[in-house]
């Protein structure tokens, strides 16, 4: 697939042709419809939050699901679904106290040096929602029932 990737702090998104693997258990594979790059995009690209490069920016997506992993419920392929950056459990003691953006919940959030399902020539690309557009995302799901 191709996405616009920044391969250094300061310098021009970059096109190229990235791998994507198939979804872990609480993952599901998006294929998006629309993306956008906000203020948060920004920053990263300017080095005021750092990440690892190089990097597929994009977290505001909408799109199709194609394929859900072994553990996720309330998703199927074929439903239409939004996401964006703030994840979180809903039910944590931090979650139900009204603070949800501090939720470290693991099956919502991939900890700091988890694998990623994106390559290019065989070496990761780090993620931070979708891919920049393109046409295909794995992001973590947590039914929240």
């Amino acid at each position: 697939m191709k996405a616009a990737l920044l391969e250094q702090v300061g310098a021009p998104l970059a096109i190229h042709d990235i791998a994507i693997g198939q979804p872990a258990p609480h993952e599901v594979l998006v294929r998006t419809a629309a993306v956008g790059l906000c203020h948060s995009d920004l920053h990263m690209m300017q080095g005021t939050y750092p990440l690892p490069l190089p990097a597929v920016l994009g977290h505001e997506v909408s799109g199709v699901v194609e394929a859900v992993g072994s553990h996720v419920s309330g998703l199927r392929p074929g439903d239409h679904v939004v996401g964006c950056l703030s994840v979180y459990c809903g039910h944590c003691p931090v979650c139900v106290s009204g603070h949800q953006v501090l939720c470290q919940d693991p099956e919502v959030k991939m900890p700091p040096g988890k694998a990623s399902r994106l390559t290019l020539a065989g070496n990761p690309v780090s993620q931070v929602l979708c891919e920049t557009g393109d046409r295909w995302t794995t992001t973590l799901s947590k039914s929240s029932t």
